[in-house]
């Protein structure tokens, strides 16, 4: 067992379940994450349509915080329980994919939504 993989799988399943926590804000309380969702530059009570933003943003969040929690699980029974092989092969990357797309897909929101036309 390596005590790297079980630093990266750890961090995964904290970030993974960070972002969870910040869907169920967002969903029910109505409350934007900043450190995940807007740069420190943009206030979210400037929100042209929060309703609108929590739509669109939601199902984005959850599916990234899906994406970063199963690569923990996965990094830690890897290391812990069984070898996952292939598995573990496409969670090495596909984290990195989703990265990339939740960022330039949450620009683009912030831009749609709260910077001036």
């Amino acid at each position: 067992m390596s005590d790297i993989n079980v630093v990266f799988g750890v961090i995964g399943l904290a970030c993974g379940i960070y972002v969870f926590y910040a869907c169920f804000q967002l969903k029910v309380k109505g409350l934007i994450n900043t450190s995940i969702l807007l740069p420190k530059s943009i206030d979210p009570d400037k929100c042209r349509d929060k309703v609108g933003y929590i739509k669109e943003v939601f199902p984005k969040m959850l599916l990234f915080g899906t994406v970063i929690t199963a690569y923990g699980v996965i990094e830690l029974v890897n290391t812990y329980v069984v070898e996952v092989g292939a598995l573990l092969a496409v969670f090495m990357i596909l984290p990195f994919v989703v990265l990339i797309w939740f960022g330039v897909t949450i620009s683009r929101l912030n831009k749609k939504y709260f910077q001036d036309s």
